[in-house]
């Protein structure tokens, strides 16, 4: 198994039943009104630009591939598709 990959598995869509979103903070510099996507890494959150991640990073682009072919499994924030970093 390449590292790639195995850092892909790491940041597959996380497939909760309910998430506690009380100790959850939005970082003010990364929280675009308009970002496509929301990416959680300890209880920070991050609003951003799907597109962008995927132009800079294969891994992130390989995910986002990969989680079109299941969105009913992805949990959400703020009406967007919410991925928990590990």
């Amino acid at each position: 198994m390449s590292a790639n990959f195995h850092h892909f598995l790491l940041l597959l869509p996380s497939k909760k039943k309910a998430m506690d979103v009380s100790n959850l903070r939005q970082v003010p510099d990364l929280w675009y009104p308009d970002g496509g996507i929301v990416l959680q890494a300890g209880n920070c959150l991050f609003r951003v630009y799907q597109g962008i991640l995927s132009a800079q990073s294969s891994v992130f682009a390989d995910m986002f591939n990969l989680a079109q072919s299941g969105d009913e499994l992805v949990d959400q924030y703020d009406g967007q598709p919410l991925v928990v970093l590990h």
